[in-house]
Formats: C-alpha cells, structure tokens, sequence
C-alpha cells in the first residue's frame, strides 16, 4: 500500500508558484544550467518542453505529461536546461491528482517520498478534470476496410478481396495512436509440415490444435513515434518516426508495456508464440498469409533470395514504413519481414508440452535447450532470406539484445 502523499512546495517561486498556473512563452528558459532543479514541482504541462543535457537533446515533454522528473529524482542531472518550445502553462496538481500519478507507477511515490520537502501546502480549488480518464484514452469500436492479396506460386497475384476489421484507437498523447485490431477466436494448427520449403525441426507441427481466444492485437508493429511518445526516447538505427523501433531488448519491451498499462489502465503485453502464429496466418495454411510464395513487392525481406519458383527482387536493406505493404485477413500488416518481433515465451525447440490454449510457454524446462534468459522472435527481418520470414519459422534472441533486426508489437484484452 503506498502512503498517501500531500503535495509539496517549494520556495523557488521562479519555477512554480504556490497557487497560479505558470505561463512561459515560445524559447523562454523554464530550468537553465546551475540552478537548483527543486524549483520544478509536479504540475501538469499544456505545451510542448524539450529537455537537453550538455546541450545534447535527451527528451520532448508533451501536453498532459509531468515535468517531476525534471526537479525530484536524485539522480537529476544539475546540467539540464528546459526550454518551451510553445507557449507552456505548469498548472498545479492537488493531492488527488498527484495520488492519481501515484497509482499509476508506485515506484514514483518511493523516490518522491525520499526528497520532497517537509513543507507541505495544500493548493485550494484545482481543477478535478486535469486527471484523464483512462478510459477515455481507448476509443470506441470502429471498422476499416482493407484488399488482401492472394499470390500463386511464382508469386503472381490471382486473387484481390475486400475484407473489414474491427479496431480501437489508444491515444498515447501528442497527437500519436496505437491502433488495436480485433483478432477473433479460432483453433490452428501450428508449425509446418516437413514438406515445406525452408521447414525445421523446431516448427514441425504440432499433433494437438490450439485454441485461441480473442484478443486485440497491434495493426502494426510499434513505430518510433509511439515508442518515442510512451518512453521518451529514439533508440533506433534507422531513425524515422513511421518505421519500425527496433535497437530494444525484451526488456525494453517489457518496460514499454507497462507504462502502456499504467497510462491505460488496461494489461498490454507481449503476444504469445501462439496468438502471433494464429494471427500471422489469419486462416491460412500456406507458407506466407499471401499464399504459397512471397516476393520484395509484398514485404521487405532480402529479395537477393527467392522462394519457390518466384525471380529475386529487392534488397532494401533497412526497415521501411510499417504502411508499405499490403495487410493479411485480419487486416494486420508486417507479419512478414521488416523486423522480428519479441514474444513473451521462453525458447523450446520444439512444441512437445506446449501450452495448448495460446498462452505463452515460460517455463525453462527444456530437455535439449536450457536457456532461461532467451526468448522468441517471429516474422524475420529485412536482412533475412524468405525461408525466415514464414509464418511457421521461429527463431529466438537472448533478451537483453539489441538489434537493429528487432522490433515488437503489443497485444491486449479490452
């Protein structure tokens, strides 16, 4: 349980003022280099503030973000500068509000609890509808339309279907949405069969169906700007806010959907090996969503190699926009190539005790490959050969890498 906090004053009053909201014009330094950070209590933002270390930018505050960070934690660096890049408005948090902040991260109460100041005032009137709803943040249920393409094998396009998907919006903030596509439940068999080009001995198929109930699922992987919005950050190789965020570990993974889930309210993870399978295929048994073959005009893989009976096409070498290719049947796209994609199971090589029920497979028991600290990864990359990047091959990374082949996508129940 976490103690129930007041909310503090301090007497920098160039910073923050005991009762008014603050206003800072467009440029105006808010917190320069030398001085005490103290100054900068928690208080909600209208506007946009970029933070900079040694003049090197380290982040973009938005509208409805906290600047607390900037002047409470102990390891603030006494070199940031703060500067408003907008017209900005610090409004006051009262201890409902800043209770609110409290609920959504514990961890945050800790490290104020140690620092803040004795000197407690309570802020008298604030405005209650400064703390978001949660709810508010995931939109209503919506349909897209969308074609989905079926190839032959040489990789000719024989068939062209208009297809709908539900989906709902999550508003991460500054104008950036993570679009949730609505998978329905359904029953697959997961692998390949020994028969199929590229086949390994870690995907032959399973001898039992698996059930997966429904689940939301990310319309495409996480892109820069969503990473950038929920975390702060741009850890990526290729930097481009519409291509896929890769350069983050598991881990990193991990800490990105739990902020998700604090923020929303709601528990977004990692997929399953099972739900990113299942939703992969989208009804399919073939090799690829697309049919029996694949070619560089449908995904972005290295198109030096072919499958079946297709000509070589591409090598783009580095991610593109998570939009450039056409989606499979549950209108999700970059299923195939582009970036792997973490999954919450822990590496087996093969399916033999596999959860049947789509969950994730954690446990380390594994009688010919023991790795407590790998995970798997699905869907290939830009740098691999189509083999790579079937719908039944899986392949696993330990999980603090960071490769610039390695991205993710998030999954939920609404």
């Amino acid at each position: 349980m976490t103690e129930k906090l007041n909310l503090s004053n301090f007497t920098n009053m160039r910073f923050f003022d005991r009762r008014n909201i603050v206003t800072y014009v467009p440029n105006e330094t808010i917190f320069s280099q030398g001085q005490d950070s103290e100054g900068m209590m928690y208080a909600i933002l209208e506007g946009t503030i970029e933070i900079s270390i040694n003049e090197v930018l380290i982040n973009t505050i938005g509208a409805g973000e906290t600047l607390g960070e900037l002047g409470l934690l102990d390891n603030q660096p006494r070199s940031a500068t703060a500067i408003a890049r907008t017209e900005c408005k610090l409004i006051p948090i009262n201890e409902k509000q800043f209770s609110y902040l409290v609920q959504k991260d514990p961890s945050f109460s800790l490290q104020v609890m140690r620092i803040i100041s004795r000197r407690l005032r309570r802020f008298e009137n604030p405005p209650d509808s400064l703390v978001p709803s949660q709810q508010d943040l995931i939109s209503s249920l919506k349909t897209f339309n969308f074609e989905v393409i079926t190839v032959n094998d040489v990789g000719q396009e024989i068939e062209r279907e208009t297809k709908k998907a539900k989906f709902v919006s999550v508003d991460l903030g500054k104008g950036v949405v993570l679009e949730m596509v609505s998978i329905p439940e359904g029953t697959f068999m997961r692998g390949s069969p020994e028969s199929e080009e590229g086949h390994k001995d870690s995907e032959s198929l399973d001898s039992r169906p698996v059930t997966v109930l429904s689940f939301y699922m990310g319309k495409y992987p996480i892109t820069q700007a969503q990473w950038i919005t929920v975390m702060g950050y741009n850890p990526s190789y290729f930097q481009e806010e519409k291509q896929p965020v890769e350069l983050v570990s598991w881990h990193d993974c991990q800490q990105f959907c739990e902020k998700l889930s604090q923020r929303t309210g709601k528990n977004f993870s990692l997929p399953s090996e099972a739900q990113w399978e299942y939703a992969c295929r989208a009804g399919t048994t073939t090799p690829f969503h697309f049919g029996a073959t694949i070619t560089t005009e449908l995904a972005n893989f290295d198109g030096t190699y072919s499958y079946g009976f297709t000509s070589k096409g591409k090598l783009r070498d580095e991610t593109t926009p998570i939009d450039s290719f056409p989606p499979n049947a549950f209108g999700l796209y970059d299923m195939h190539g582009n970036v792997w994609e973490w999954c919450d199971d822990r590496w087996h090589d093969n399916y033999q005790g596999a959860p049947s029920d789509g969950s994730a497979w954690i446990d380390e028991e594994n009688s010919d490959f023991v790795f407590s600290n790998t995970r798997c990864i699905r869907g290939g990359a830009f740098t691999n050969n189509p083999l790579l990047i079937r719908s039944a091959s899986r392949d696993w990374a330990w999980e603090d890498y960071r490769l610039s082949s390695i991205g993710f996508r998030v999954v939920c129940k609404l």
